[in-house]
């Protein structure tokens, strides 16, 4: 195979072993598909998304200004890079000069390769920052090269915040990202934490520079700050479409504008994220936000994580539902954290039903955790 031109019958095989040669440059212009990169498929099946060579320029340079990133920074490649909840860094960290750190991630090692190598910042999901956070030996290593740490991908409960934040002693800022924008929307800087001693900021920040963000209704009308809706997004960032999907294509980009599907509101001066609008349980004629019963559920000592959805019922139309698994070592009854979310949220709010799982929630690559697979499974089981 050796000397034969690149084309869509080479094999991958031959890639990767070095037995394809490129004979000569391909021409590319600024909005030809550069390259696709998959959705993490917590609410259905993974959809390719199409980004062009302007797409990831202009996602860059939001990364680079997002995270102040510098030739001094040395950057841990620790989520998979195949999603853009790393990927985007392999071409922010290159522009500016920075240094890279590529290893399979594992907890234990967090702590040594931060000392060795110096890390300054990272872009990690709550979960794998947890399990971090709870590895004894973290405390033995110099950590002050950390600067910050960017997180999202998935809501984080205070009291993991809370934990992560003492463990890790660097800035722990929350972004807001989506694979159709190439990564970053928003993102938080270190002047947006809340000072010492006061509530926490759950903010996602402020949107990045080629990001035109709004919040419109179910009529597309722009809505005013302080009222809930859905975050569309317009600009150079939005893709070129879905791998092969018009439909699916149509239905997320209507009048260059990309609908998220995710639902936030804008409060004193910043967006903060409620959920996802397909998630969203009407019981009883009230919106739940099953963010808000997450975080209240994973404020009790015992919950490592949780998953909240609707189920269908006859008296409210739908009922709050959760599953939960524990932190190993620890026990809690249902009734005792129905008990516990009494005190957090309002009584529509607290889940009717509560089960424990004996293992840990299933994630997707980026560490999302599959709600869908979840709902499915319990309306399957019951």
């Amino acid at each position: 195979m050796r000397g034969e031109p690149l084309g869509a019958n080479t094999s991958y095989e031959a890639l990767v072993d070095g037995k394809a040669t490129l004979g000569q440059a391909v021409e590319s212009k600024p909005h030809d598909i550069a390259q696709v990169f998959f959705t993490s498929g917590t609410t259905g099946e993974p959809k390719g998304v199409c980004l062009t060579h302007s797409n990831l320029v202009a996602s860059a340079l939001d990364s680079i200004l997002a995270l102040e990133l510098s030739a001094d920074d040395v950057w841990l490649h620790a989520p998979p890079m195949f999603h853009l909840v790393d990927a985007f860094a392999v071409w922010a960290v290159s522009m500016v000069g920075g240094r890279h750190v590529i290893t399979h991630f594992e907890p234990a090692r967090f702590g040594a390769l931060v000392e060795k190598e110096t890390i300054t910042k990272t872009s990690l999901p709550p979960t794998l920052l947890d399990l971090i956070a709870r590895y004894p030996p973290l405390a033995e290593h110099d950590l002050k090269s950390l600067d910050r740490i960017s997180y999202g991908g998935s809501p984080m409960p205070d009291a993991v915040y809370d934990r992560c934040s003492k463990a890790l002693g660097c800035h722990l800022l929350q972004a807001y990202g989506i694979t159709e924008v190439g990564g970053f929307v928003c993102q938080q800087f270190p002047h947006d934490l809340s000072p010492a001693g006061s509530p926490r900021n759950n903010s996602v920040g402020h949107p990045v520079l080629h990001i035109d963000l709004r919040i419109i209704d179910d009529e597309g009308r722009c809505l005013p700050p302080g009222k809930i809706g859905e975050l569309v997004v317009a600009g150079p960032r939005v893709m070129a479409g879905y791998w092969r999907n018009s439909v699916a294509t149509a239905a997320a980009i209507q009048g260059g504008v990309y609908r998220t599907g995710d639902l936030g509101i804008f409060k004193e001066g910043q967006y903060r994220i409620v959920g996802r609008k397909k998630d969203m349980i009407i019981s009883g004629g009230e919106n739940v936000y099953p963010v808000e019963v997450e975080n209240a559920l994973c404020a009790h000592s015992a919950v490592a994580e949780a998953a909240v959805f609707g189920i269908p019922s006859e008296h409210w139309g739908e009922e709050v539902c959760a599953i939960v698994a524990l932190h190993m070592g620890c026990a809690a009854t249902p009734e005792e954290l129905i008990a516990h979310c009494r005190a957090l949220i309002g009584g529509y709010k607290i889940p009717k039903r509560i089960d424990i799982s004996p293992h840990p929630l299933p994630k997707s690559g980026p560490g999302k955790i599959a709600k869908h697979l979840i709902r499915a499974n319990y309306l399957g089981s019951t």
